[in-house]
């Protein structure tokens, strides 16, 4: 793999995962401090949001393929 090539390809991996950690705390903050949950429940609701999230994002922008 070309050298800018892996570079684009690590930069929007970085973004993707940037996102997903923004919103897991979006996710975890909103849970506990306004909807008052366990921070558990807020922590189990992060993964139902955010995994799938990550992975059609990793799969659609990072690691779409060029032609």
């Amino acid at each position: 793999m070309p050298r800018p090539a892996l570079k684009r390809l690590v930069g929007r991996h970085a973004m993707v995962g940037a996102f997903c950690a923004l919103l897991n705390i979006a996710i975890i903050h909103v849970g506990t401090s306004i909807l008052g949950q366990p921070y558990q429940l807020a922590a189990i609701a992060t993964c139902f949001v955010t995994i799938p999230i990550a992975y059609f994002l990793l799969r659609r922008f990072s690691f779409r393929l060029s032609a």
